[in-house]
């Protein structure tokens, strides 16, 4: 009977438990995993059909969905690669994409362009995977967890700082990239 307030009492405080807590993410991996394999397929068989080739956000998901198995299995082991790894993975997530839409949004309206069709619609599985993203960063840096996989105060402190150089890095080239499409559109593209 007084196990109940004690479980609400540990969960205000964040305490957790770290083997159930890594249940749930190796499970929600997976799914995401199988979900993103058949939609890379349809698309890549789409792809072939159309005799086309596979554009920048294709070959994202190919790296991703070769990474991912390793994420997996590190974590599975409670290696102190695989939290980095899936916090890396976890906070670039959670802070480039919302600069990468800003980005396209922004520099779609200065060139005055009007074509939102890829991003007509924020689905809303984006904005599950993108809170579920922002949940594993704040459990990743839960104590218990960072104790579980064996990692240091010092490589926790190292890892969000090379995340967030990193992040700034895939920011810049992603808007430089950007900027030059839009530039050699305004050049060569149709008057």
């Amino acid at each position: 009977m007084n196990s109940a307030p004690q479980q609400k009492t540990d969960l205000q405080l964040g305490k957790i438990d770290p083997a159930k807590w890594l249940r749930f993410v190796l499970l929600i991996i997976g799914i995401d995993y199988v979900c993103s394999l058949y939609s890379f397929a349809i698309q890549h068989h789409s792809i072939s059909i159309n005799k086309g080739s596979l554009d920048w956000t294709n070959w994202i998901t190919v790296y991703a969905l070769a990474y991912t198995p390793l994420i997996f299995l590190l974590l599975y082991q409670r290696n102190r690669w695989g939290w980095i790894l899936f916090f890396v993975n976890s906070l670039l997530y959670v802070l480039c994409v919302p600069a990468i839409l800003l980005t396209f949004f922004s520099l779609n309206y200065l060139q005055g362009g009007n074509d939102y069709s890829e991003f007509s619609v924020i689905h809303p599985l984006f904005i599950l995977k993108f809170t579920i993203k922002i949940t594993f960063v704040y459990y990743l840096l839960n104590g218990s967890v960072l104790a579980y996989f064996g990692v240091s105060d010092k490589t926790k402190k190292r890892t969000v700082v090379v995340t967030l150089l990193l992040t700034t890095i895939v920011i810049m080239l992603t808007y430089l990239a950007w900027t030059l499409l839009g530039n050699l559109h305004n050049l060569f593209g149709p008057n």
